[in-house]
């Protein structure tokens, strides 16, 4: 609570295991513009809407949803945040949709937990329908997460991939319109992913990139041409069954159109 005595100092904030029992508030309509974060929701923080508002020129993240579950984004513009418009932290459940997330440092990161028990990681999280334009780093991210959904999303224009996996196991990615960036789709170390009907071509490398021990992925009726690389690049062999391409789509690359130099793939 704040100090009833203004000279008093500050309590300290609660561990990040700390159940708020905030619950069933929205956040609407709303000019969050130039702090340090535009709006955080933290402590178990559960079924909040964050909608309509404009959340820009912040310092640090747009929106943090960090060990909270089922909160909702929708129809908010996240403009110009210095590091990432949207951080999923140790958050599962979560639905990030229909949003304007253009000009930030990244678009949407979804990671584990870095502070007060290291390594929660973020699951079952939806991101879809938004309009990613011009981040500096990777406009879709997974980090260390499972289970994770992203629909539909167009992304352009970014200063590193289209969507980036690192260390993600389990997730769908589908629909997803992220040509145009200096990468489409890169799996590093990624297994079990399912990455259906995404468009990653004119990208200033390769299209699809599937390397690092990124194994047993699905690559389905994907297109990847007019690359600056290769369409489709497939860099790891397996012991076991490996990635299953099927039904792609890849012209005019620099590179090759499916390159898979190693065994055991389909």
């Amino acid at each position: 609570p704040h100090p009833t005595d203004p000279t008093l100092t500050w309590p300290s904030p609660p561990p990040p295991t700390f159940d708020s029992k905030v619950m069933g508030n929205i956040i609407r309509f709303s000019d969050v513009v130039a702090n340090d974060r535009g709006i955080w929701l933290m402590n178990a923080t559960k079924d909040t809407l964050v909608l309509d508002n404009d959340i820009s020129a912040n310092s640090q993240e747009g929106v943090s949803i960090e060990r909270s579950s089922g909160n909702r984004l929708e129809h908010n513009v996240v403009f110009g945040s210095s590091k990432t418009a949207v951080l999923l932290e140790g958050a599962s459940g979560n639905i990030v949709v229909d949003n304007d997330l253009s000009e930030n440092g990244r678009g949407v990161l979804i990671d584990v937990t870095h502070s007060g028990g290291v390594g929660i990681p973020s699951t079952g999280n939806r991101i879809e329908k938004n309009i990613i334009h011009e981040s500096n780093g990777p406009a879709l991210n997974i980090s260390e997460s499972s289970g994770n959904q992203l629909l539909h999303n167009v992304a352009h224009f970014a200063n590193g991939a289209g969507i980036l996996l690192y260390r993600a196991d389990g997730n769908l990615l589908l629909g997803n319109d992220v040509a145009a960036n200096m990468r489409g789709i890169r799996l590093e170390q990624s297994s079990d992913n399912r990455i259906e009907a995404n468009n990653t071509s004119e990208s200033e490398s390769t299209g699809i990139s599937l390397s690092d021990q990124s194994l047993s992925n699905v690559l389905l009726a994907n297109t990847s041409s007019n690359n600056d690389g290769d369409g489709i690049f497939v860099g790891d062999e397996t012991p076991g069954s490996g990635s299953w391409i099927e039904g792609n789509t890849t012209h005019n690359n620099d590179g090759f159109g499916i390159y898979v130099p190693k065994v055991s793939h389909t």
